[in-house]
């Protein structure tokens, strides 16, 4: 190698001092980028030049620009996000129905239930008195609107959690086609040793905010692109993305591949809103509507027993078909004439014991299988809510408190230090000018040359 050589060594040591110089800029100049992996520039030496003396040293070459990321955590995170968004979703719902049933003030179907007995009792003091009779009709028709405002309000979320079912999975199909997107962009690199890193963060930040939605399983292939599976499903393949829709045709809602395939357990958000609307709404709407069915029925068939102040008995009190929350109605006969209301047991005036039959309904246990009283049940059903929405807002404390965790982790290796990344800068500064000399270094020794030649 001769002077010349030693010139090209210094320009390799120049080059290779400013990519390390651009590097740790561009680091610092995203420090606070989100998504941003801190880029490291790998050294390698140059391919040795053979002489008779043997190989001789021919420079350094920048091998490649690393991202660097920690797969497993990355992996981990996705996982744990997941169940961050399942449990931030059924908190969500979960405490908007604890609202339906709220009986802090006392005026919800609880309060509306004591005052329907309370005036069967105060009835029974005066089993003729038209206003006492009014009274029973009004609180019956407080004890119906709550019936019906508290069905109406379920019915209302489970059209909000389809609602939101819908838009979730337009984001989870755009995200995938996206994730196909940068698949495709990322391969047109593959093979370079200056892959587009840029790129790949940025897909991962879109597989940070798929998984929440969705519990996706990540696998890195051939080429640098991801793969993208919801359990043995592919949703991302490659440069593929095979688009989900709702499934709204049977008898729960159901999440499926515009290709046919069905999606058993999404996961994520997605699997929250069916778990609520399939198995949280419907369980509370199924509860409810027992309670209602049973009050009518109960109601009725002591009621067909006794008289009423015009003599006639056998009526049913509630409209007979209407057995479900939202249909449970007073009968018409009875909301047009006060007089028909069955009270006597032998038709006589006076008589009260139908008031009193029907006030001590109150402590039948008539509920779940002879086991409960209607307040009993009810009581027991706002309980029921009331875990469960505890139950979901501790596991998303849980759930963030790991994800935080696992983020922290994958950011003291993603994540730029600016004081490491100022010292690479200095190291870099020095080797550029010591390359600088030893070009410095050589043109002197061309020139003395010269000299000679001269």
């Amino acid at each position: 190698m001769g002077i010349f050589g030693i010139l090209s060594l210094g320009r390799q040591g120049i080059f290779a001092s400013q990519f390390g110089l651009n590097t740790a800029s561009n680091n610092i100049s995203n420090a606070n980028t989100p998504g941003y992996s801190r880029q490291r520039v790998n050294f390698v030496p140059a391919y040795p030049q053979y002489t008779g003396f043997g190989p001789l040293g021919n420079g350094v070459d920048v091998a490649s620009v690393q991202r660097l990321r920690d797969r497993a955590l990355d992996f981990q995170l996705w996982g744990q996000k997941s169940l961050l968004g399942n449990s931030q979703a059924s908190e969500k719902y979960l405490q908007q129905i604890e609202a339906v049933f709220n009986e802090v003030n006392g005026d919800g179907l609880s309060g509306a239930l004591d005052g329907f007995w309370n005036s069967w009792l105060e009835l029974s003091n005066h089993p003729s008195d038209m206003i006492s009779r009014s009274q029973v009709i009004e609180k019956t028709n407080v004890l119906v609107g709550q019936f019906h405002q508290k069905s109406s309000r379920l019915q209302a979320l489970s059209r909000s959690v389809s609602k939101d079912a819908e838009l979730t999975l337009a984001k989870v199909n755009t995200l995938a086609q996206q994730i196909a997107d940068l698949n495709n962009k990322i391969v047109q690199t593959a093979g370079n040793k200056f892959n587009n890193i840029t790129l790949m963060d940025k897909r991962d930040q879109l597989i940070d905010q798929l998984s929440g939605l969705i519990d996706v399983n990540v696998s890195d292939g051939s080429s640098g692109t991801v793969g993208v599976n919801i359990g043995s499903m592919s949703l991302v393949d490659g440069v593929t993305a095979t688009p989900l829709e709702l499934d709204q045709s049977g008898a729960k809602l159901a999440v499926k591949f515009k290709n046919g395939a069905a999606l058993e357990s999404p996961g994520g958000e997605i699997g929250a809103l069916l778990s609520i609307k399939n198995n949280i709404i419907s369980h509370f709407q199924s509860k409810l509507d027992d309670f209602a069915k049973n009050l009518v029925t109960s109601v009725n068939t002591l009621h067909q027993k006794y008289y009423g102040l015009d003599g006639s008995s056998g009526r049913d009190y509630f409209d007979p078909n209407g057995i479900s929350a939202d249909a449970i109605t007073l009968s018409q006969t009875i909301a047009n004439d006060a007089k028909k209301i069955g009270v006597s047991s032998d038709g006589s005036i006076g008589d009260n014991s139908g008031a009193l039959a029907l006030a001590r309904l109150k402590d039948e246990t008539l509920m779940n299988s002879g086991a409960s009283t209607f307040s009993d049940f009810y009581g027991q059903l706002i309980t029921d809510i009331g875990e469960k929405s505890s139950q979901a807002t501790m596991s998303v404390s849980e759930n963030q408190s790991l994800v935080q965790a696992l983020n922290t982790q994958r950011q003291s290796v993603m994540g730029v230090s600016i004081q490491e990344e100022m010292v690479n800068m200095i190291k870099y500064q020095h080797a550029l000018e010591a390359s600088s000399k030893i070009i410095s270094i050589a043109d002197e020794m061309i020139q003395t040359v010269l000299n000679i030649v001269r």
